[in-house]
Formats: structure tokens, C-alpha cells, sequence
């Protein structure tokens, strides 16, 4: 007889054999199995193995389940890389504040530098967790004009040339994206298209119920430059992927001006009703 674990074992998975590989052996025939006591005991061996001193035996141990009254979260990275994305058309977008002036001051501000862009269902290729992701190029091509064959892979952005106003670099990084969480960006991805690494601003992606469209909103921080032109370089981006899955190939986005930030204020004399 022996003890294999006092807890006890699966029935039907004790696996008996020789040490040496010369027999296995039957269960019911050759040796039986308490499961819930966890032990083995032989019966009776013929001839031919009774010179068989060491045996090896596989087995199960119990308990095969757990209860447990706390969710739990299984993730399970995207071993595929996602679908790329389908925009249709992208918005100018605004937000509007009304700064604390004082009593006898009004203030209003418009903030500009937004867009939306509207994408074609479905989304979720990958799964829970998909972002849509503005394609960012990596240094040393920061700030400078990247080769032909990387220009179709990266989001570029320039001065509107009507306009004297600041100068904006070629190339944005990941802080010109600010809605993008550090959670959501990425670093040093592989593109699809060429053995190439990227950086990627991940945005979330909501959906219009009158358009019936997904939408995703972009804001965009070209500092002092006046009404600057950016063309997008979009990929759904799957964070929680296996390496070198995280990027669906590159879309590129038509050329979209982005709007300047607007105030207004309103002082009233201190003597006036």
C-alpha cells in the first residue's frame, strides 16, 4: 500500500508503470486506488514483473476546484494583431469655460486644438481594452522629416503658410497628445508594414448613437503655432498584446486644421448697476 496524498486523488488519473519502462500496469487487475484516502495498493504482479522492485506512479491530487466569493480578472494578451481602422471623416472640436473674473469681470474662453474623428463599425477586433492609437515617429526622427518609406507611418503636422506665427516641428511626440493616459501610450512598437518602431497615444473610442459611427476624440497641443495642419497617422492599438501584435497596419487621415484657442472678457466699471 501507498499513500499518494492524504487529501486524496482524481479518480482516474493514477498512472502506473515500471521505473524502467519494461510494463505498466492495469488499475483493477494489476492494483486498485482509494481516491479519497489518496493511497495505491497492489494486488498481484505475474511472473514476468515480479523482478520489478521500483515503480513510478502519476497521479492528481485533490482538490481539482476552488470556491471563491471575490471576481477575478483573467487577461488574456491578443496574440493576433487588430484590424486597422476605418475613418471616415474628422471634426474640428471645441470646449468652452467661464473663468472666475471677479464681480465686476465676465470672462468666456473657447479652447480649440480638437478633433473628432469618425470611424466605420465594428470596433473591439482585438477584444476589451482597444484603443484607437495616433502613430507617433521614435528619435531621432522627432522634430525632423522622416524618409519616403517611413512617411506613410507616422503623424506629421506643419504651419498653415498664410499665417506668420510660430514654427511647429515636423513631427509631434507623445506629450503633443494630452487625452492619451500614460496607461495607453506605447513605446517602441513594431509597424506591420516595415521592421520599423513606433510610438503610439492611445485614445479611447466612443460611439454615436445619431451617426451611428464610432467616434474617437483627439486633442492637440502645437503650442503657439496658429492654425497648423496635421495629418493623422491612425492604427488601432490592442495594449494588452503578446509582442510585436500590439499595432494594426497604418491608416493615414486627410490633412485637418486645428482651431485656436478663443477669449473674450467683459470688465464693468464698480460704479455701474
Amino acid at each position: 500500500m501507498q499513500v499518494l496524498d492524504v487529501a486524496g486523488v482524481v479518480p482516474g488519473s493514477v498512472a502506473v508503470r515500471a521505473a524502467d519502462g519494461s510494463a505498466t500496469f492495469v488499475e483493477g487487475q494489476d492494483y486498485t486506488v482509494s481516491a479519497a484516502e489518496g493511497m495505491v495498493s497492489a494486488i498481484v504482479f505475474d511472473e514476468a514483473t515480479l523482478p520489478t522492485t521500483t515503480v513510478d506512479i502519476a497521479y492528481v491530487p485533490q482538490p481539482v476546484t476552488r470556491d471563491s466569493t471575490a471576481a477575478f480578472t483573467v487577461d488574456i494578451p491578443s496574440a493576433a494583431r487588430p484590424a486597422a481602422p476605418k475613418p471616415r471623416y474628422a471634426l474640428p472640436t471645441f470646449a468652452w469655460s467661464m473663468p472666475d473674473a471677479g464681480p465686476t469681470a465676465f470672462s468666456s474662453e473657447r479652447k480649440g486644438g480638437g478633433l473628432r474623428v469618425y470611424l466605420d463599425r465594428p470596433w473591439w477586433s482585438s477584444g476589451e481594452g482597444e484603443l484607437l492609437g495616433v502613430v507617433l515617429y521614435r528619435p531621432p526622427l522627432l522634430g525632423a522629416a522622416p524618409p519616403d518609406r517611413l512617411k506613410p507611418c507616422g503623424t506629421r503636422w506643419g504651419i498653415d503658410p498664410l499665417f506668420e506665427s510660430a514654427s511647429i516641428a515636423s513631427t509631434p511626440s507623445l506629450d503633443a497628445f494630452p487625452l492619451s493616459k500614460p496607461e495607453q501610450r506605447g513605446q517602441a512598437l513594431l509597424l506591420d508594414e516595415l521592421p520599423e518602431l513606433v510610438d503610439v497615444a492611445g485614445h479611447e473610442v466612443g460611439y454615436d448613437d445619431d451617426r451611428q459611427l464610432r467616434y474617437c476624440d483627439i486633442e492637440s497641443d502645437a503650442g503657439a503655432s496658429y492654425l497648423p495642419f496635421v495629418r493623422l497617422a491612425l492604427a488601432r492599438y490592442q495594449p494588452s498584446s503578446v509582442s510585436g501584435a500590439h499595432l494594426s497596419r497604418v491608416v493615414l487621415s486627410d490633412f485637418v486644421q486645428l482651431t485656436p484657442d478663443r477669449n473674450a472678457g467683459i470688465t464693468r466699471d464698480a460704479g455701474e448697476v
